[in-house]
């Protein structure tokens, strides 16, 4: 199986920060609704183990503490609080697209939230888990993130870091997009692919299985790295 150099992996890095930075308002309005997975993962986990019920007042307790890597613009900690309204969170959010989490307007009552550019802290040798500063947390996930490492190594690497970031106990979700198996899909997304690679300067071949360039609404030289996973 072809694996990427890591010079094609570190230019698309930088591409999909680029993406982000320059896209975020169309991009956050265009991802408003909750994921159906969402509530699946609430059904097949019972609520994540939470009794959800109203505390009594003047009762302290300890809040359900959520980790996100790639918090984007946190419509999952919005989805969780109307979900589970009576249920006390507390949020730890990592991102490096400022502009996509200050679009919700900071509704979600973040406990911390840390800037990291997680590409960058992967390709600098450091362990991913010694560079996020946020504790362990009864729940840690990564939504719409997986598919833009562009190294199997890089994979690996978060979802280690995810179970360092998590109580014993707790509970990990990870996506793991699958759009080439949508036929319609990538009929759409070649033509965009095939410009992109000329105009990033990226070498013949350098893409390997699973990997494209996806064009965003229609927008001339606006591109971003996406994996689409097998079973």
């Amino acid at each position: 199986m072809m694996i990427m150099d890591t010079a094609s992996a570190r230019i698309l890095a930088r591409l999909n920060t680029a993406f982000y930075r320059e896209q975020s308002v169309a991009f956050s309005a265009s991802r408003q609704a909750p994921w159906a997975g969402w509530r699946r993962c609430l059904q097949e986990t019972n609520n994540f183990g939470i009794k959800a019920v109203e505390k009594p007042q003047n009762c302290s307790s300890t809040p359900f503490s959520v980790f996100d890597l790639a918090c984007g613009n946190l419509r999952f900690e919005a989805f969780l609080q109307v979900e589970l309204p009576l249920v006390d969170f507390n949020f730890h959010t990592l991102d490096n697209c400022d502009g996509l989490v200050a679009s919700c307007g900071n509704s979600a009552n973040l406990a911390s939230h840390q800037h990291l550019d997680v590409l960058a802290a992967l390709f600098s040798g450091c362990s991913l888990s010694s560079q996020i500063m946020a504790p362990a947390c009864d729940l840690s996930v990564a939504f719409g993130f997986m598919h833009h490492l562009p190294l199997p190594e890089q994979r690996a690497e978060v979802l280690h870091s995810l179970v360092q970031q998590t109580k014993p106990g707790g509970y990990i979700v990870a996506s793991f997009w699958c759009f080439a198996a949508d036929p319609a899909f990538l009929s759409k997304s070649q033509p965009s692919q095939d410009a992109a690679i000329g105009e990033l300067g990226l070498k013949a071949g350098c893409l390997a299985d699973g990997d494209y360039l996806l064009g965003w609404q229609g927008k001339a030289g606006v591109y971003r790295y996406c994996h689409s996973f097998n079973d």
